[in-house]
């Protein structure tokens, strides 16, 4: 991975290419330091492309991504209820598609899903999947199918997407940087107490049963994370299920006997 970008820089060869330095530390340094990475990277972009990146347009687009945080977050703030009105697998891609179409195509589909809301008749085993990237619905209907719900996902393409807004400022470079360093962590970013903490929240908030960990695999950061968090998690009572899946075929096989017998675990 250290070495990616000069491969792609050396085979690849794209009209651009920038690498970003992204600190592992969410301080005030930190923020400074990414905030000149970003200055950098847009000047990259306007030489390259010959095109003028305002403040007038940064401005413009950081209202827009809020808009679509603010109607995402919604959604999610409505799972808390028992039960809670969307399936998982439904919320996760409404997401993919957020993340994957312009910005301004998506309102419509985030407002009819929110109208459209058919909670269950009853009240399921509420699961919270934590973890990184996530982009295929399989392990979320697996769970489904074995008669629980997943009510939320920190993941890459979940609620750690959406967390946070861009506040307004005098330099929107800065409050970008802001923003990305200072919203809930990935495990590649230092300070582990405070991802676990975070974690914590989102069971007390979303009346959490039992939690889910989803790891890519290689992704080293998720391996040393998971088993920490299932400490902490454990110490609160809560059952806890480590699961790989990779870029290809994402979750099949035995992982529908092993989510099967966490489901009836948290029903006993």
């Amino acid at each position: 991975m250290r070495r990616l970008y000069d491969v792609w820089s050396s085979y690849v060869q794209t009209p651009f290419s920038y690498m970003l330095e992204l600190p592992r530390r969410s301080n005030e340094p930190a923020v400074k330091y990414f905030s000149e990475q970003l200055s950098n990277l847009k000047t990259g972009l306007e030489e390259t492309f010959e095109v003028d990146i305002t403040d007038e347009s940064l401005a413009q687009a950081i209202s827009l991504m809020n808009e679509c945080r603010t109607m995402m977050m919604g959604l999610f703030e409505m799972q808390k209820k028992a039960p809670p009105p969307y399936k998982g697998s439904e919320l996760l891609a409404l997401c993919l598609e957020e993340m994957t179409s312009p910005k301004d195509a998506t309102g419509g589909g985030l407002k009819s899903l929110a109208l459209a809301a058919d909670p269950p008749e009853e009240e399921l085993p509420r699961i919270l999947v934590v973890g990184n990237v996530l982009d295929k619905l399989g392990l979320f209907q697996m769970v489904e199918a074995a008669g629980a719900s997943v009510v939320a996902f920190d993941t890459c393409t979940g609620l750690r997407h959406y967390s946070d807004y861009v506040e307004a400022g005098s330099d929107p470079l800065e409050s970008l940087a802001r923003r990305y360093l200072l919203k809930p962590p990935c495990p590649r970013m230092s300070n582990p107490d405070r991802r676990i903490d975070y974690v914590r929240e989102l069971v007390n908030d979303y009346s959490i049963d039992g939690i889910i960990y989803s790891g890519l695999a290689f992704c080293d950061y998720g391996l040393f994370d998971a088993p920490v968090l299932e400490k902490r998690i454990e110490n609160d009572h809560k059952p806890f299920l480590t699961l790989q899946n990779d870029y290809l075929s994402g979750y099949e096989g035995q992982v529908g006997t092993r989510v099967e017998a966490f489901v009836e675990m948290i029903g006993d």
